[in-house]
């Protein structure tokens, strides 16, 4: 890439393309630390996506809004972890006074409609994110629960990861993509390579640093491999195996989940604070794009600013069954547009008045093509499946009118971490600290993540087999 001097033959994927750019470019020596270990497994924790939810099922004249580049916005603006992280514990650590990841005892206040703090929790046999109200334990950005403070939310830091130093490190790798894209147009390679590298870079930080890898061995290699690695899974190819492994002996890759982890959170605060003071109006938010009843203030919103939102459209009929499922009647075209997760664009029957009719509480079926790979046989079969949908339960508890339609939404409220009824609504105590701690007790200090004067190694990606094939055994 002649524009910054950089061997795009080393540079496989985009993200890759990001990070070896920044770190040659932009980084400055010894600022970033390497995390793995204790502290990668601690801050992990704190690692959750955008704001991703449904309040209103039903409404008209709604606008749409997106955000330019919520992601660069944060790296572009505030400041990030980095130098050498301390872990801390104790009875008297205040939240005003540390800057890192603390787990802590949350109490969320009961009216809040919108709430933004994300939880993890174990709904239908798979863990979800849910914005919850209520009490519950969990790791956060610090940064974050200072933000949420100003809306009532209440912290009992536990302990925490905290770092000496908090620096902007992204301004002018972020200035300079944002130019580039700012200043092509859309479609054109640069603008979508430079919108590619703004948002990947941060997701890169936040890799495992012990990467599994895959490889097709012969049968009687197993053992040696064994002895070796520590094999995660195996696939039975008749003459062979497929086998999934980690080298324990591995050097931790030039990784930083407390960036990622940040960064996210930067993204979450800024949408929170459109959210919360609005939550009388949010219809729906999708990371970095919200469906409102009210014009946002002119000040807020540029089509071309780094960090405003950008008026998307108006819908003058707005039906949803759950995030990323929705359908709108246009009011400059009065076309229907209908998205729908898990169903293929091709096979997208679905109208505005399908959406409305699941409402009721009804199901509807949709035939899709499913691929199934037969690996022994060396081919893949196509055949047609009924997918059936019905509202999504599992983000928020629907609000149902005397016909049973839904009607509206309201959080989960946990208390103690579990899912409670809403029917006896409690009064909520601030409960200090948990009976028993268990904190970290050792934290290795890490390495540090420098300028790019040493090779950087890129292996080809392995062949690996049809995604159906994965993990799954026989035909």
């Amino acid at each position: 890439m002649d524009r910054f001097n950089i061997n795009l033959f080393l540079a496989p994927t985009s993200p890759s393309l990001a990070f070896r750019l920044f770190r040659t470019k932009y980084l400055k020596e010894d600022t970033v630390p390497i995390l793995e270990g204790n502290s990668y497994e601690y801050i992990k924790q704190a690692y959750y996506g955008g704001i991703v939810d449904t309040y209103i099922p039903l409404a008209h004249n709604v606008k749409c809004y997106d955000v330019n580049s919520l992601y660069p916005y944060a790296m572009f603006t505030f400041q990030l972890p980095v130098g050498q992280p301390t872990f801390i514990s104790g009875d008297n650590i205040q939240l005003k006074d540390i800057f890192g990841f603390a787990r802590v005892r949350v109490t969320a206040p009961l009216d809040l409609k919108c709430p933004t703090l994300p939880h993890k929790i174990l709904i239908d046999g798979e863990f979800k994110s849910i914005y919850p109200v209520g009490i519950w334990d969990g790791t956060y950005f610090t940064e974050e629960l200072k933000n949420l403070e100003k809306y009532g939310y209440k912290f009992d830091v536990l302990d925490a990861i905290i770092f000496e130093k908090k620096e902007v490190i992204f301004k002018d790798f972020i200035e300079t993509l944002y130019e580039i894209k700012k200043n092509s147009n859309s479609g054109e390679p640069w603008y979508l390579l430079s919108k590619l590298m703004q948002n990947s870079v941060f997701g890169r930080f936040g890799m495992n640093p012990s990467m599994e890898s895959s490889k097709r061995i012969k049968k009687d290699e197993l053992a040696k491999y064994a002895d070796k690695y520590t094999i995660t899974d195996t696939f039975d190819f008749g003459d062979g195996y497929y086998i999934w492994y980690k080298n324990p002996r591995a050097k931790a890759s030039n990784v930083s989940v407390g960036i990622a982890a940040a960064i996210s959170a930067y993204s979450r605060m800024y949408m929170t604070d459109f959210i919360i003071p609005n939550q009388d109006y949010i219809c729906a938010v999708d990371t970095d794009g919200i469906k409102i009843l009210i014009n946002l203030n002119a000040k807020d919103v540029d089509p071309k600013q780094l960090g405003k939102f950008k008026f998307e459209g108006e819908y003058i009929k707005y039906v949803s069954t759950g995030p990323k499922e929705y359908a709108g009647i246009k009011l400059d075209s009065f076309t229907s547009e209908i998205k729908f997760k898990g169903i293929k664009k091709e096979h997208n029957t679905l109208t505005i008045h399908h959406l409305e009719y699941l409402l009721y509480g009804n199901k509807l079926k949709i035939k899709q093509n499913k691929w199934y790979a037969r690996p022994k046989e060396s081919t893949i079969e196509i055949k047609e499946q009924d997918f059936t949908i019905s509202c999504s339960k599992n983000k928020r508890e629907w609000l149902y009118d005397s016909m049973g339609k839904i009607i509206g939404s309201r959080p989960f409220l946990l208390l103690d971490g579990k899912i409670t009824s809403w029917k006896e609504t409690p009064v909520l105590h601030y409960i200090t600290r948990p009976a028993v701690i268990e904190p970290l007790i050792s934290l290795p200090i890490p390495k540090l993540i420098s300028l790019s004067t040493h090779k950087i190694m890129s292996l080809p990606s392995p062949k690996l087999p049809p995604p159906c094939c994965r993990r799954q055994q026989g035909g």
